[in-house]
């Protein structure tokens, strides 16, 4: 996680924006 700081936040905003739109879709 803190060796790779900038691999977390970038990783992590696609996939959460992904996964938002797929539980809304869902829902």
């Amino acid at each position: 996680s803190p060796s790779c700081p900038t691999t977390k936040p970038m990783m992590s905003a696609p996939v959460n924006d992904a996964r938002k739109g797929n539980t809304l879709s869902r829902t």
